[in-house]
């Protein structure tokens, strides 16, 4: 799930929030750390930096160690915290399109520059426009190009070459040449590096597929697959050095291949995500998973961590989880995170709530509690008295923590289900 929610941005530039002492948080947003002075917090302070891409958070707040949640502003999709000398927890919160509300529980040991995303164009948009042969391609039916920040315009495939026009994000960026059969299978991948938009793509040459550029039926064996588990397939992205994500399959294949990106797609920094899962066959909800990165394709061996059985928390507006998990013991980064999902009576909107504990934040402790945010402009109301509410619970393992996104493979064991606030 984590890897699901933090995407690699641009730096931009800093409003600052300075931090009071022991924990407490004294002053707000500040332009200067002069202007909001921090009493005997020594001289060691810590400046953690969030960077946003995609959309822009429609509110923002932050709490420093054990002090209060207080309101925050972003200045060109930045945010900087001072965390004072002998403090280390913070959190960060922020809304995405009003409804999507996204908390992180961290601490400076997390790293000190952390990408997040709004899904969504950050800035201005321009013409793409691109010549593209797909002929070599069996089956070949829709044309689809791709660019950064899960940008996207298709046409149907016609014989010989076609020449296609569409937004994309302005500037400089990977975009991703796509064929899919007509049940939208992908059949084939090119990726342009660099590209200027807004303007002709490929230099104004045309894209022509070869069957060098086929994507590639690769096997797959499955391990430790838990009693009354099923493997629907994997899980494939892929994602360039120049931050272009771009989705290859879903959870199809089985338990015996994954369909892998052509092998010259690959380049230095490029890397092809897997994500295997395994479902339980009495519930959608439970099910374990992992999240490996690979630099290039080739038979894959996955092992699954074992179960976890939970039962779900105490029914409530913001519930707290119990995080009681056996099955990590010796890795690293282990990860809690919750995701409420429910539907305000009154705006009628589909409300999302994720909350991510790092380990660094969390120590010894099991239990994750949902902070109410509801009180601070910009935040959703907490689900009300008789609305239902899906809920997930997940922890994972492994991976470099919130500050690499792409590095380090990770395994994750989920539950799920469904309650009715008192």
């Amino acid at each position: 799930m984590l890897r699901r929610l933090i995407c690699t941005s641009v730096l931009g530039a800093v409003i600052v929030l300075l931090a009071g002492c022991g924990g407490s948080s004294k002053g707000g947003s500040c332009a200067t750390p002069a202007s909001c002075p921090c009493t005997n917090c020594g001289g060691n302070s810590t400046t953690v930096t969030y960077t946003f891409s995609g959309s822009p958070a429609t509110a923002v707040a932050t709490k420093i160690g054990s002090g209060a949640w207080t309101s925050a502003s972003l200045e060109s999709n930045t945010l900087s915290l001072i965390i004072p000398d002998g403090t280390t927890d913070y959190s960060v919160a922020y809304v995405c399109q009003q409804t999507d509300e996204r908390i992180y529980l961290a601490s400076t040991l997390d790293g000190t520059s952390i990408p997040v995303s709004c899904l969504g164009i950050s800035g201005s948009t321009g013409l793409a426009t691109v010549q593209v042969n797909a002929s070599a391609i069996p089956n070949a039916y829709w044309i689809l190009i791709y660019g950064i920040e899960s940008q996207i315009f298709a046409e149907q495939t016609t014989a010989g070459t076609q020449s296609l026009s569409g937004q994309l994000a302005a500037g400089t960026s990977d975009v991703a040449v796509m064929i899919q059969d007509k049940n939208s299978n992908v059949l084939a991948v090119k990726i342009l590096r660099s590209q200027t938009i807004p303007g002709a793509l490929n230099g104004g040459n045309a894209v022509v597929f070869t069957t060098s550029d086929e994507t590639v039926e690769t096997a797959a064996s499955f391990e430790n697959i838990p009693a009354g588990f099923y493997v629907p397939g994997t899980l494939v992205n892929f994602i360039t050095a120049g931050g272009l994500r771009l989705g290859i399959s879903d959870w199809v294949g089985g338990t015996s291949t994954y369909l892998s990106m052509p092998s010259n797609a690959f380049q230095t920094g490029d890397v092809q995500l897997l994500n295997p899962e395994a479902i339980d066959s009495n519930s959608i909800y439970h099910s374990v998973s992992l999240e490996n990165y690979a630099t290039s394709g080739g038979p894959q061996t996955f092992t699954f961590p074992a179960q976890w059985t939970y039962a779900g928390p105490t029914a409530a507006a913001l519930p707290s989880f119990d995080y009681t998990y056996a099955g990590y013991s010796g890795l690293s980064q282990v990860t809690p995170d919750a995701v409420l999902t429910y539907t305000d009576s009154k705006s009628n909107s589909t409300d999302l709530i994720v909350v991510v504990a790092t380990e660094s934040y969390q120590g010894s402790a099991n239990s994750l509690e949902i902070p109410d945010l509801s009180a601070l402009t910009g935040f959703p109301a907490a689900p009300a008295s008789g609305e239902s509410v899906n809920w997930n619970a997940d922890i994972e393992a492994g991976g470099n923590g919130i500050a690499s996104p792409y590095t380090g493979d990770i395994q994750e064991v989920s539950n799920g289900g469904k309650y009715t606030v008192p």
